[in-house]
C-alpha cells in the first residue's frame, strides 16, 4: 500500500496568491513557477528533496539530481531575501501536509 500525501490546494493557491502580493513585482514569475513546481515535487519525491534544494550543500553538478530540481534551485537562488522567505513558506505548508497510508 502506497503512501498518499493530502494537501488543501484551494487553501495553498490562497496562500500562495497572498504572499505573492508581499514579494516584488519583476520576482512575482519566479514565485510563482516556484510555487507551482514546488508542489510537484513535493507529491512525486517528498519533502526531504525540498529540503535539499533549499539547503546550502545542494550540489547541481550531482548525477542524481534531476534537471527539475535544478531550475527549481535556480529559481530560488536568483530571487531577493524577501522571496526567498516567502518561498521558505510555502515548503513549511508542504511540510505540515496530511500523510496517509
Amino acid at each position: 500500500m502506497g503512501t498518499s500525501v493530502i494537501i488543501d490546494q484551494n487553501q495553498y493557491r490562497e496562500t500562495v496568491t497572498r504572499l505573492s502580493r508581499e514579494i516584488p513585482l519583476e520576482e512575482n514569475g519566479c514565485f510563482h513557477f516556484f510555487a507551482v513546481q514546488a508542489l510537484k515535487l513535493h507529491k512525486r519525491a517528498g519533502i526531504e528533496r525540498l529540503d535539499a534544494i533549499l539547503g546550502v550543500k545542494f550540489d547541481v553538478f550531482n548525477p542524481l539530481v534531476t534537471a527539475h530540481e535544478a531550475l527549481l534551485r535556480t529559481a530560488y537562488r536568483s530571487c531577493g531575501e524577501t522571496t526567498q522567505s516567502r518561498m521558505r513558506t510555502l515548503v513549511e505548508i508542504l511540510r505540515a501536509a496530511v500523510v496517509k497510508n
